[in-house]
Formats: C-alpha cells, sequence, structure tokens
C-alpha cells in the first residue's frame, strides 16, 4: 500500500511541478517583451543588440529564479511528504501489550517468549501479569534485560527467596507461630510472610525503579482481593510490595494487606492471564502468554501417588480459567512447561523453560506479524 502511495504522490507533484512552470515562466515572459516594447527607440545599429542581449539576460534570469523557487517548491513538498509519511508509518504502528500468566517456576517459559519477541523486532507497549508473569513482567517494564532476568532463574536466587524454607519445615514450625497469638499478635493466615522475597525483589531493581508509574513500560499486577473477592489491579505505588500481593499462593504465602479494605493474595484466584486488563491499557493486539500445564488424558492409576491430586486439580483449574480468558486475545503463545513443578528451584527446569518459551514464541512469530500488517492496513 505504501508502495502504491508513493507512486500515486510521485505522479502527482510531476504534475504539480509542470504547473508552476507553465504559471511562473509563461507570465514572466510577457512582461519581458512588454518591458522592452516600453522601453526609449534607440536609432543606433549598436544600441538594438545591446537591448536585445539586456532583454535576453533580464529572461534567463527570471528564468533561473523561477526555476529555483521550483526546485526549492519541489524539494519542499518532497521533504513534507516524505515526512508525513514517516509520521503516519509511525502512528499506524498497533500498539501491543502482553498478558503474562501465572504458573511458579514455569514462568521463567517467560523470559524465552520475550527474547525472541525483542529478537524479532517486536516492541512491547504495555504488560499486565499475575504472579509469576508479574514477577517477570515488573522487573521487564523496569528496564531489566532479559538476561539478567533469565539469571534469576537460571541460578535460581529468585525462587529461593520466594521458598524460604521448605514447606514441611514450615508445617512443623506452625507451632512455633502460634505463640505470639497468645499475646494479642494477629498477622495474615499463611506458612511465609513474603517478606524476604520482597526486599530480594527491590535489589533486583534500578534505584530509581521502584514505584509502578516510574516503569519505563506501563504495568499492571494481578491481585485478589479477600475483602470483597474481586480482582484488584496494583497500577502505582510500590512494585516490590506489589509483586509480593500478585504472587501470594492462598495458604502458602500471608496476604498483604495495603488497607482494612485491601487485603490481596495471588491474582491467579479469579485472573490468571489478564487479557481483558491489557485491552483496557490501550492494547491494539493483545499476545496471551499461559505458562500453565497443557490438559491432557491421564492414567486413572496415577491418582494412588501421593500429591497427584491436588497437582490435577491445580492443571484443571488452571487450565479452564486460562482458556477462557484467552479467548479475548488476538494471540495465543502457550509453551511446553509440562512437569515443571510449580515451586521447583531446579536451574534445569528453568532452562527448559526458558527454552520452551522460546520455542513457542517462534512458531507464533508470523501470526504476530501478519496481525501487525493487518491492523496497518485496516488504520492508515
Amino acid at each position: 500500500m505504501s508502495l502504491k502511495l508513493s507512486a500515486a504522490l510521485e505522479q502527482r507533484l510531476r504534475l504539480t511541478n509542470t504547473a508552476i512552470s507553465n504559471r511562473l515562466i509563461l507570465p514572466i515572459m510577457a512582461l519581458a517583451i512588454a518591458g522592452s516594447l516600453l522601453l526609449p527607440t534607440v536609432a543606433s545599429a549598436e544600441t538594438a543588440p545591446e537591448s536585445t542581449a539586456s532583454a535576453s539576460t533580464s529572461i534567463a534570469s527570471t528564468s533561473q529564479t523561477a526555476s529555483t523557487t521550483e526546485t526549492t517548491t519541489t524539494t519542499t513538498t518532497t521533504t513534507t511528504a516524505a515526512t508525513t509519511t514517516r509520521e503516519s508509518n509511525q502512528t499506524r504502528r498497533p500498539k501491543i501489550g502482553l498478558a503474562l500468566g501465572g504458573g511458579g517456576a514455569r514462568g521463567a517459559a517467560h523470559v524465552g517468549v520475550l527474547r525472541i519477541l525483542e529478537r524479532e523486532g517486536i516492541h512491547v507497549d504495555m504488560i499486565a501479569g499475575t504472579s509469576v508473569g508479574a514477577i517477570v513482567g515488573g522487573m521487564y517494564c523496569a528496564g531489566l534485560s532479559v538476561d539478567e532476568i533469565e539469571k534469576q532463574f537460571t541460578r535460581p536466587h529468585l525462587m529461593r527467596s520466594y521458598m524460604t524454607a521448605p514447606i514441611w519445615m514450615s508445617v512443623v514450625a506452625q507451632p512455633i507461630f502460634l505463640i505470639p497469638r497468645i499475646v494479642g499478635w494477629r498477622p495474615y493466615d499463611g506458612f511465609y510472610f513474603g517478606n524476604k522475597f520482597r526486599n530480594y525483589y527491590r535489589r533486583c531493581l534500578p534505584k530509581d525503579r521502584h514505584n509502578i508509574e516510574d516503569l519505563n513500560i506501563p504495568f499492571r499486577a494481578m491481585t485478589t482481593n479477600l475483602v470483597d473477592g474481586q480482582q484488584f489491579v496494583v497500577d502505582h505505588g510500590d512494585l516490590p510490595r506489589a509483586i509480593q500481593a500478585s504472587s501470594a499462593i492462598p495458604v502458602l504465602r500471608r496476604a498483604v494487606g495495603l488497607s482494612e479494605d485491601q487485603v490481596l493474595v495471588d491474582g491467579a484466584v479469579l485472573v490468571n492471564v489478564p487479557v481483558d486488563e491489557v485491552r483496557k491499557m490501550g492494547a491494539d493486539i493483545v499476545i496471551a502468554v499461559s505458562v500453565s500445564e497443557h490438559l491432557e488424558t491421564v492414567p486413572g492409576k496415577n491418582f494412588k501417588k501421593i500429591g497427584s491430586v491436588g497437582r490435577r486439580l491445580e492443571q484443571i483449574f488452571l487450565s479452564h480459567t486460562d482458556t477462557a480468558q484467552m479467548a479475548h486475545s488476538d494471540l495465543i503463545i502457550h509453551p511446553r512447561t509440562d512437569n515443571i513443578g510449580i515451586l521447583s528451584t531446579d536451574a534445569r527446569d528453568a532452562k527448559r523453560g526458558i527454552k520452551a518459551g522460546e520455542e513457542a514464541a517462534t512458531e507464533t512469530i508470523p501470526a504476530i506479524r501478519q496481525k501487525i500488517e493487518s491492523f496497518k492496513g485496516n488504520n492508515p
């Protein structure tokens, strides 16, 4: 479409230049001739050639001026057209938003997705994330490079700061934690406070990027408000605290109280892949990224293992909620993160998740480009 526009513009410029030349040169020639007729008649034979030469010089000089004016007009018109074309192309680029889903250690796949998008030159204009999607998205919007975020998973400092102690140890220690309640201390319910994780996350960020409103890229963290049972979007304030709330898995991690009316836990309870929120942020194209395991039929004997039923319920719940939410997106990236534990601190799982994200994003690139071109065609 841009080629046709350029050809049409070039043809119109040629016609315009021809018209300008005709309108300028003909009146100038007429004025020059009229001027020579009004000059006094000179009898001398030598004077006539001088007058003729003077008239010729005047015409030539005027013609050069007209030519210069024509060239200047053409250059100005071409420059203006080029500038207009560049501005048009810039305004026609669609705003692309990412909805990054929750899934614990499987969220390493988000790193792979971001790497491929960067490699392909697909600019991300906004991000909304839930749980680990908020963790990765917040770091990326704060200016951390993909390689820096990858190290958080592969080393794996991030997940270890999240799980400060094994679950079995926390369960055994619960009677000790009940003692402060006897003297009137009433913290929110849960095994882990999450303060160590929040402080670690803060240290990972640039010093001038601790507030959501100061981030390089617009960002939203999804949470669930226990007070009214509704989703709660954190769109301003302290980023580490918002991340702490968005990733506070109920019962495992204590809720985060922003006020008496806002007691927040993991956003995945209601919205695991926040497609609608990204749309509200102004995205023209919403890419949903789910890192949940794929729901597939398995043998009945698998559920004789300890913990197998709980894990299956997690798969069923996230699969159905993710599917409903992703139906509102323009594109879906769903990496193969199967068999990666939600609380895994194994660097091999992280590397496998990152690779799965890269593969899934690479497969989706043609569809993303097609969507971008389609948008440009419909919004000239």
